[in-house]
């Protein structure tokens, strides 16, 4: 009997002002539950707050956009995951707040937080990435650091402080996808990764398939992404060890700031361009089809499931969910500057 196949490709296009300057953290993260969005105000994020993930010190949902008011303004990275939220400080330090049921918040318990916890002995970080239910620091000696994954049931498995991951170093690259699964790339190209298995982090392993990566990002199906030495996006996944080139990839530039059931990538024209998952193999597949239109230049991008965020040219945010045939970014109203 022939398989039948729910086809939901999303193909993104979009001009932006000018690349984002190298290193600078993206200003805008979102969730299965929430968004946030960093402004010159502040830190303002919308969406569910069932275990107090917006920031505002309750556990009230908001359509509009609230300020985040317990977080401080010295964040110099954002990252969502399911009803958390973590920022990386100016500092160096990691702080986090909403859902700890499995110690990703790192401060030692399983005790939600409605307010910003610092993660223990974390004061060194470059880069975080972060899942449902554990997270990862990169540090300034290009090791990681990661913790969570210890229910009350199994209490022995992960960790509720960061822990380095042996034989992780020289990564200059952090990414996350679902289920305990990090990559990190290195100066030279190389891709590694390593999974929560077993109830501990396993040891890494390189993706040879994906030698002089550029940039990397990561999907929900164990597959990661990366932009080769010859500007094209091609895609390794750990479980079936398929390899897939992804077409109209060339000249990429940068992947978006995280992906979940899509990859997408803005290329040297500054458009954006994007693909994502085919059930039931859901594995990536390699021609973009469904337009989605904007009415602003789009400036960075964030996708969360097949929820896309686009940061655009007036510095409004604008979202939308890929579940019809014709895709439209609509403004967050009411964002301050």
């Amino acid at each position: 009997m022939p398989r039948a196949c729910l086809l939901l490709l999303v193909f993104v296009i979009a001009c932006a002002d000018a690349a984002p300057e190298e290193g600078l953290a993206h200003p805008l993260a979102t969730s299965a539950t929430h968004t946030c969005a960093l402004r010159q105000a502040g830190l303002y994020c919308w969406g569910s707050n069932f275990a107090g993930q917006l920031g505002t010190g309750d556990e009230q949902d908001s359509h509009r956009p609230v300020a985040a008011t317990l977080v401080g303004d010295d964040i110099a990275e954002l990252a969502l995951s399911s009803g958390r939220s973590c920022v990386r400080r100016k500092t160096g330090k990691v702080a986090c707040w909403g859902q700890n049921d499995m110690g990703q918040i790192g401060d030692g318990t399983r005790e939600s937080s409605p307010k910003p916890v610092e993660a223990v002995g974390i004061d060194d970080a470059r880069q975080i990435a972060i899942e449902d239910s554990s997270s990862c620091a990169l540090r300034a000696a290009g090791t990681v650091a990661c913790w969570g994954l210890s229910s009350r049931s199994q209490p022995d498995e992960g960790s509720l402080v960061p822990q380095t991951i042996e034989g992780v170093s020289g990564i200059v690259e952090l990414r996350s996808a679902p289920h305990g699964t990090y990559c990190g790339r290195h100066a030279d190209g190389v891709v590694e990764c390593w999974r929560f298995q077993d109830g501990h982090w396993g040891a890494p392993f390189a993706v040879d398939e994906l030698k002089g990566a550029r940039g990397i990002g990561l999907t929900t199906t164990n597959e990661v992404c990366a932009i080769l030495e010859s500007g094209s996006v091609t895609c390794q996944n750990f479980d079936s060890g398929k390899t897939v080139p992804l077409q109209r990839s060339q000249d990429s530039l940068q992947l978006a700031a995280s992906g979940d059931l899509a990859i997408c990538a803005q290329n040297k024209a500054l458009r954006w361009l994007c693909w994502n998952l085919l059930p039931p193999g859901f594995e990536t597949v390699g021609t973009p089809a469904i337009p989605v239109e904007a009415d602003q230049k789009l400036i960075d991008l964030t996708v969360s499931g097949l929820r896309f965020c686009s940061l655009r040219a007036d510095r409004s945010v604008a979202c939308t969910d890929a579940t019809t045939a014709m895709l439209l970014f609509e403004p967050v109203a009411d964002l301050p500057p």
